[in-house]
């Protein structure tokens, strides 16, 4: 028992001494110089001047606060101590205050919105000047990187003690000159984004245009006297240069017809429809006049589906969201082979004329009356209406069996317009001129008799009554019998052209043709250049290459405006491997969407783009398959099955019975596109601009022709959930 007293006594004279140990004044000096990544400031305490971090200073004043004021042993060591503890959990995470504008992630695609243009709603410029940041007494040294009148982009050493939305002061320090005095010292300023890697942390500041109105004009001022392009931050510039290319690329292949809808009528009438490379297939089963619910569709905004069989006078519909009718529907369609199957998807639509100006313009300076029947057009747009085939996508499902009579028959012949391609830079060598002339085509010992539509110095575009298929790049002979009759020097029999474009519609054939003029006797070729030149006064001239471009620019942006499905671009990485680079949605439809589900989707890159082949020479126009993925958990990964996975209508049946019974889960058509890349240098227009800009941002656009360069395959992910989930109940 004395002995536990003894032990006892020690301890508490050890702990007295101790703590008379820790409460003596410290003689040590603390200089973090050199041992911190950042900025160390001169503070005296006890006499004594000390050099500390942010984050130092504020630890050692809470210490001292504890002492009275007090600078002891206890607060040195315990400084040493927190300042040990807080070195591990420093960020390692890199943070590029330039990033580049396209990124080319194997795991995270890169996200674009196509109805959000950025917009500088000022200039911003980049220019390097010191700062004083100030957050009530402890002070930091900054730079900016750019900066417009109400914010700021900084770097500075390694601040700890920051916070995002901090309200800070700031004092632009070599400026002070330049302005009226006191203007630009402690400026409130916010912390709207906050990063760090293990040396710097960087910054982007925000205040209040409002909040001081001599300032604000000061910056304005002082901003525009700076503007050069070498100067001006560009970030914003290229990637909507950049966006405009990803648009284009999916304008070009278009798989889903287009029906630009003048709801004033009754029934609505279609004025514009807009196909594309990859939609050729089903426009052979959309010939005009087409059954077309378009009445129904406009007044209650509710999608149909569309089965047309055989007969191209009759077809069934039914409103996607009557579970019942939707049974029917894939009944009906089981029952009749090579029935097809459509979804018809209504879109509302406002036309803002104001944002087409530019465009309307510059029509107007070539050809007016084109202008304003465009401009017509567009003030009456109140529908878009596109036309999905997801014939292919239940085909595999168990056999239904049910009443069709909730099916309703389409008895309205909808006249549809000449399908149109968006094409928005078309250079031509040769000026085009309206010319009526019988012309006689021959194609494998075939005699077909056509009437051409406009001619130039090395192309023609011909048309005729009925079919008349003959494929593109195929080559033909012509023979012009009214010129032949005119002049008995030349030959005009037996001039070799090759086809350029050929499509079919409202029982008519147009095909468009390019000479081989290096295959031509001399006299065929001077005979096309004399005539024409002979005769420029009295033709008139053919604007169908700015009416398309200007045309496509317009349509081009009210496509990206109301996108239905989203839109997935494939490229190859910087190791060569495929990957998903980048989904384009529109922000409402952004929000089905979850990164784990983009994610699990770049997993399946691979086996999804497996079928084209490396040169994309003998791939089709069009991949059609689906795909299915579910979140069993939340905290799990997303689970995705392809079309191909399932062996038999049974196995795709119990994915989709275990899918819908999981927390999150989508079912979506995939519509796959190949397509070269080398298509892109068609693009003159935003070459040209890439070619400008190159000069002050190099890296940059050598970073966007990388990208695009790298880019194969373009898909439509319809989301397709609750009509899968319709049509699978009923086998259950």
């Amino acid at each position: 028992m004395a002995e536990q007293d003894s032990k006892a006594r020690n301890q508490a004279f050890l702990q007295q001494l101790e703590k008379q140990r820790l409460q003596k004044p410290c003689q040590r000096v603390i200089d973090l110089r050199g041992r911190v990544p950042g900025d160390c400031d001169a503070y005296e305490f006890a006499g004594r001047v000390h050099y500390l971090d942010d984050r130092a200073y504020l630890i050692l004043k809470q210490l001292m606060d504890r002492t009275q004021g007090q600078y002891t042993v206890g607060v040195y060591e315990a400084l040493q101590r927190a300042l040990k503890k807080l070195a591990p959990t420093e960020t390692s995470e890199a943070f590029s205050a330039e990033q580049l504008v396209l990124q080319r992630d194997p795991t995270r695609p890169q996200q674009l919105r196509f109805d959000q243009t950025l917009q500088r709603q000022e200039p911003r410029i980049r220019h390097v000047t010191p700062l004083t940041l100030s957050l009530k007494d402890v002070e930091y040294r900054a730079a900016t990187v750019d900066l417009t009148t109400s914010s700021l982009r900084i770097s500075m050493k390694r601040a700890f003690t920051l916070e995002l939305a901090d309200e800070i002061l700031v004092t632009f320090n070599s400026l002070q000159g330049e302005a009226p005095e006191g203007l630009l010292s402690n400026i409130p300023y916010r912390i709207s984004r906050l990063d760090h890697d293990t040396q710097h942390s960087y910054a982007v500041l925000t205040r209040q245009r409002e909040a001081n109105d001599q300032l604000s004009q000061w910056w304005d001022d002082w901003i525009q006297q700076q503007l050069q392009p070498g100067v001006i931050e560009l970030q914003s510039e290229l990637f909507n240069l950049a966006r405009q290319f990803y648009l284009r690329i999916y304008s070009r292949m278009l798989p889903s017809p287009l029906l630009w809808l003048n709801g004033d009528n009754d029934p609505p009438a279609v004025s514009v429809l807009h196909i594309g490379k990859a939609s050729s297939e089903l426009l052979a089963v959309m010939q005009s006049p087409m059954p077309l619910p378009l009445s129904a569709m406009m007044a209650d905004q509710q999608d149909r589906l569309l089965l047309l069989s055989d007969n191209p006078d009759t077809a069934l519909c039914c409103r996607v969201d009557e579970a019942s009718a939707v049974r029917a529907m894939l009944a009906a369609h089981q029952q009749q082979p090579g029935s097809r199957l459509l979804w018809l998807q209504i879109s509302r639509i406002t036309v803002d004329l104001n944002q087409h100006q530019q465009e309307l313009n510059q029509l107007a300076g070539i050809d007016h009356s084109a202008a304003t029947h465009l401009e017509a057009i567009l003030a009456s747009l109140t529908g878009l209406l596109r036309i999905n085939d997801i014939s292919a996508i239940v085909t595999n499902l168990p056999s239904i069996t049910t009443d069709a009579d909730a099916l309703t028959e389409v008895s309205t012949q909808i006249p549809l317009p000449l399908p149109q391609v968006l094409r928005h830079e078309i250079r031509r060598q040769h000026q085009r001129y309206v010319v009526r002339t019988p012309v006689e085509l021959t194609f494998n010992e075939k005699h077909h008799a056509f009437e051409s539509v406009d001619l130039s110095t090395t192309g023609i575009a011909l048309q005729i009554d009925g079919d008349v298929h003959i494929p593109e790049q195929s080559r033909v002979s012509l023979f012009f019998p009214r010129w032949q009759s005119q002049s008995n020097r030349l030959k005009l029999s037996d001039i070799p052209y090759v086809v350029k474009d050929h499509h079919l519609w409202d029982g008519k054939t147009y095909l468009g043709l390019e000479r081989i003029v290096g295959q031509c006797r001399p006299g065929i070729n001077e005979f096309f250049d004399s005539v024409l030149q002979h005769n420029r006064d009295s033709l008139v001239l053919h604007h169908d290459d700015v009416v398309v471009s200007q045309q496509s620019r317009i349509f081009s942006h009210l496509i990206s405006q109301y996108l239905q499905p989203a839109l997935l671009f494939f490229g190859m990485s910087e190791d060569q491997q495929r990957i998903l680079q980048a989904v384009a949605t529109t922000e409402p439809a952004a929000q089905r969407y979850d990164e784990g589900f983009w994610a699990a989707l770049s997993g399946q890159v691979s086996a999804m783009t497996r079928p084209l082949k490396p040169q994309l020479s003998t791939c089709k126009d069009q991949l059609d398959f689906g795909i299915y993925a579910c979140q069993l958990r939340p905290e799990s990964d997303w689970m995705v099955r392809l079309e191909e996975e399932f062996e038999t209508p049974a196995e795709k049946q119990r994915f989709i019975n275990l899918a819908l019974s999981a927390p999150k889960h989508g079912f979506f058509q995939c519509k796959l596109m190949p397509f070269k890349a080398a298509g892109l240098e068609q693009e003159v227009d935003l070459q040209q601009q890439l070619l400008r800009l190159r000069q002050y941002s190099g890296h940059k656009v050598k970073n966007i022709r990388e990208t695009f360069s790298s880019l194969f395959a373009v898909a439509e992910l319809h989301d397709m959930t609750q009509l899968m989930a319709d049509l699978c109940k009923t086998s259950q």
